[in-house]
C-alpha cells in the first residue's frame, strides 16, 4: 500500500512538472512573438536615428561646401584681376564634383549603417531568443533530473525502510517465538510438577484410606493377609479379564473385596442380633 501511494505520489509530481515545463515553454514562445511583432517598430526608430544623423552630416558638408565655394570665388576676385573665368569655373566644377563625391560616399555608409543596424539587430533578436529557449531547455532538463533523482533516491530510502521494518518483523516474531517455547516449557514443567504433586497426594490419600479400611476390617475380626490369600486362590482377578493387574489396581481391588467383606460381616451381626441365621465367612 505505501509502495501504491508512493508511485502515485510519483506520478502526480511528474505530471506536473511537465505542466509547469509547457507553461514556461508557451510563455517564452509566446514573449518571441511580441518581440519579433514589435520588432519593425524598433528597426524604425533606430533608422530614424540614422536618418537624423544623416541629414545633419549632409546639412553640414552643405554648409562646408557653400562655404568654401564662397570662399573660392572672394579669393579669386581679391587674388588677381589677371585670372580668366574659365579657371574660376574650373575650380568651382572640382569643388562641386568633390561634393558629390562625398555626398555619395555619405549615402553609401548610410545605407551600410541601416544594413549593418538591422543584420545586427536580426542578428542579436535571434541569438538573445535562441540563448533564452536553450538556457530555458537546460534549466528544465536539470530540473527533471533533479525531480527523477529524488525519486529515485526516494525509492531507495523506501525499499530500504521495508527490509529493516521486515528485518526487524521477523527478529520480534523470532523472539516472540522463542519466549511463547520457553513459557510453554515453564508451564509444562509446572504442570508435571503440579500433576507430580497432585498424584502424590492422591497415592498418600489412597494409602491413608486403605490403612483406615485395614482398620476397620481387623476390627471386626478378619485377617487381612487371609482375605488377600483367599482372593488370590479363588483367581478373582481372572473373573475381570479388563482390569490391569498393576499392584496399584490389586490393591484398590483387595480395597474394594475388604469393604464388601466388611459389609456383609456388618450385615450377618445385625441379622444375628434380631435372631436370624447368618452365613459364616473365612
Amino acid at each position: 500500500m505505501r509502495n501504491e501511494f508512493t508511485g502515485k505520489q510519483h506520478q502526480t509530481e511528474i505530471a506536473n512538472f511537465n505542466e509547469y515545463s509547457n507553461r514556461r515553454q508557451k510563455e517564452i514562445a509566446k514573449r518571441h512573438a511580441l518581440s519579433q511583432k514589435q520588432f519593425p517598430k524598433n528597426i524604425k526608430m533606430k533608422q530614424a536615428d540614422i536618418k537624423r544623423q544623416h541629414k545633419e552630416a549632409y546639412n553640414t558638408q552643405t554648409r562646408q561646401y557653400k562655404a568654401l565655394k564662397e570662399k573660392t570665388r572672394l579669393d579669386y576676385l581679391y587674388a588677381s584681376t589677371n585670372g580668366s573665368r574659365e579657371e574660376l569655373d574650373l575650380k568651382l566644377k572640382t569643388l562641386k564634383d568633390e561634393q558629390r563625391r562625398k555626398f555619395d560616399l555619405l549615402y553609401q555608409r548610410y545605407e551600410e549603417t541601416i544594413r549593418k543596424m538591422l543584420d545586427q539587430q536580426n542578428f542579436k533578436l535571434n541569438t538573445d531568443q535562441e540563448h533564452e529557449r536553450t538556457s530555458l531547455k537546460t534549466i528544465l532538463d536539470e530540473d527533471q533530473r533533479n525531480l527523477l533523482s529524488l525519486q529515485e533516491e526516494s525509492r531507495h530510502r523506501m525499499e530500504q525502510q521495508h527490509l529493516d521494518e521486515r528485518k526487524q518483523l521477523e527478529k520480534n516474531i523470532e523472539e516472540r517465538l522463542i519466549e511463547l517455547n520457553k513459557q510453554m516449557e515453564q508451564e509444562l514443567t509446572a504442570y508435571n510438577e503440579d500433576r507430580t504433586r497432585q498424584f502424590a497426594l492422591l497415592l498418600e490419600k489412597q494409602r491413608r484410606e486403605l490403612s483406615q479400611i485395614d482398620s476397620e476390617i481387623t476390627t471386626f475380626g478378619i485377617n487381612v493377609a487371609d482375605l488377600a490369600e483367599s482372593m488370590q486362590d479363588i483367581h478373582f482377578f481372572t473373573a475381570i479379564p479388563d482390569v490391569n493387574t498393576s499392584p496399584n489396581n490389586r490393591a484398590s481391588m483387595i480395597s474394594l473385596h475388604r469393604s464388601y467383606s466388611s459389609n456383609s460381616c456388618i450385615s450377618n451381626t445385625t441379622n444375628n442380633g434380631n435372631g436370624t441365621t447368618g452365613t459364616s465367612h473365612q
